[in-house]
């Protein structure tokens, strides 16, 4: 297990500068969605596992497949600290000492002009969604451990609030 894990996310997007910065400020391996991919795609058992009925959806987090999630993080990332990019960790990680989650990505994703949807429509999507984001982190962690990114700060203000959140809860 773990001696501290942090997640960080910014959905649908990758790794940004201000997870780089607050990982390597609080001394901790970052983690990114993308490999753990690769390395779960080379477990045949894994394989079989998401590809059994019981999976409804690849997008959402199923807590049965936890048990892949962690062998592959406890072989291929040795580290004691890290920072574990992507929300689904809230649900497979078993602990979650911080959590920083950036909604950049989904107000790009709602600022898009989707043809045939209603401006309305995709207004009530963004917020059902980080709704349901800040939910699952409130079922893992106090509310002080948790940091919410504004989509409307700068990347300079989002890399120094959350440089100053994890160094703060590291330690």
């Amino acid at each position: 297990m773990k001696s501290f894990v942090a997640v960080f996310d910014c959905a649908p997007l990758g790794v940004l500068p201000w997870m780089e910065a607050a990982a390597k400020a609080g001394g901790l391996t970052l983690v990114q969605q993308d490999d753990v991919g690769k390395w779960l795609s080379e477990d045949p058992e894994f394989r079989k596992a998401i590809m059994a009925p019981n999976i409804k959806s690849f997008s959402n987090p199923d807590p049965s497949l936890t048990p892949y999630y962690l062998k592959v993080l406890e072989t291929k990332v040795p580290e004691p600290k890290v920072a574990l990019h992507g929300w689904g960790w809230l649900v497979f990680a078993e602990k979650v000492d911080l959590c920083i989650l950036d909604y950049a990505g989904l107000e790009q994703q709602r600022k898009k002009s989707v043809e045939g949807v209603a401006q309305k429509k995709m207004d009530d999507e963004f917020f059902k969604v980080k709704s349901y984001l800040f939910a699952e982190a409130k079922k893992r962690l106090p509310a002080d451990r948790i940091l919410q990114l504004q989509g409307f700060s700068s990347e300079k203000e989002k890399q120094e609030l959350a440089v100053q959140f994890v160094q703060k809860l590291s330690r």
